[in-house]
């Protein structure tokens, strides 16, 4: 066995490095290591790097990327922190985030966190040495102020307004797009606004817009937190008859209307007008032609990553504390003979 062993580390390739190749080659180390980190400028003439990457690759020379982040002082890790319970729109995110990120040389570290464990994830992303943080809270992230963080640590928020440059705001116009919604409506008798709470930030923001599109004549109802109970609340307070006028401003409140139209056999589109804020694809399952406003995620997330990079690359730059992002209205046909009267 000892003799195996032997002849295998005699025969045995030993792994290359800047100071092989450069011997071999016959140049300095600096001239290898500028060439294959792409720090050439004008410096050195194309036969000497075609020269320098051929042998590289032929080598197999991988590059110690912990050392050069060592030099650098930097990790070239993200920190994304995320809400738990959200699979479909975090997952999307995370997608996103990654492809783009890798493109500018960044590796990512995803968690998922409740309301309870946010603060202390948090702590512990921004003591792993990451070089900036994409945060998207459960609330608005006061808790921030508190911690001792690196000032030169850039951390941008989703879809919660800080009011604070340090932290800067990547937000959805949920406003605009209720009142765009609002505006685009024939006249109609009183419209039944739904949501599971009236505290949360989307939610003000969205009865605001649709009070300015609809004006104020509109029935405001909160529904319980849970799909069956809200659905069930539907029905026990007679919300649904034919002819209705519906909005709803999160995901529960369409679920438990959705879910009562089924029980009570009422078409969307025919029977009762319906509109919602719904970010998540399983809507379409219920209904495929249901008007929703969903989020821009793919603008959305180059306007997060924009900021991020832009407070890496230049920390001591002034930034906006907030950037608003158009929402996308998807009409479906559930207002469309509304619509077509308007017409």
């Amino acid at each position: 066995m000892k003799e195996q062993l032997r002849i295998l580390r005699k025969n045995s390739q030993p792994r290359p490095t800047l100071l092989s190749l450069a011997r071999e080659l016959g140049v300095s180390t600096c001239t290898v290591s500028n060439i294959l980190n792409n720090r050439t400028g004008s410096t050195y003439s194309a036969g000497t790097m075609q020269r320098v990457k051929a042998l590289a690759q032929l080598r197999g020379f991988i590059p110690n990327v912990h050392g050069r982040n060592l030099r650098l002082g930097k990790s070239m890790t993200i920190g994304v922190v995320l809400p738990a319970g959200m699979p479909v729109f975090t997952g999307a995110l995370v997608e996103l985030f990654e492809l783009e990120l890798s493109r500018h040389g960044y590796d990512t570290i995803v968690t998922h966190t409740t309301p309870k464990t946010e603060r202390r994830t948090v702590e512990k992303i921004v003591a792993s040495q990451v070089d900036g943080v994409l945060l998207l809270p459960q609330y608005k992230p006061d808790y921030l102020h508190e911690l001792d963080l690196p000032s030169s640590l850039p951390i941008v928020i989703f879809e919660r307004p800080t009011g604070d440059s340090r932290f800067p705001a990547v937000l959805t116009d949920n406003r605009c797009a209720a009142r765009d919604l609002g505006r685009s409506v024939p006249e109609v008798g009183s419209i039944c606004v739904l949501s599971q709470s009236s505290e949360d930030f989307a939610v003000e923001e969205r009865e605001e817009g649709i009070r300015g599109g609809f004006g104020n004549k509109i029935q405001r109802i909160v529904t319980p937190k849970k799909y069956q109970a809200a659905r069930d609340f539907i029905l026990q307070n007679g919300l649904l008859v034919e002819g209705s006028v519906l909005v709803c401003l999160d995901y529960t409140s369409t679920i438990g209307v959705l879910w009562a139209c089924r029980q009570l056999k009422l078409e969307i589109g025919h029977h009762i007008r319906l509109a919602c804020f719904a970010d998540l694809s399983d809507c379409e399952l219920w209904e495929p032609t249901l008007c929703r406003v969903e989020h821009h995620l793919s603008n959305l997330t180059a306007e997060a990553l924009r900021l991020l990079l832009q407070k890496l690359k230049f920390p001591s730059a002034v930034q906006p504390s907030e950037i608003r992002v158009p929402a996308n209205i998807i009409w479906g046909n559930t207002f469309a003979d509304m619509l077509q009267n308007q017409r």
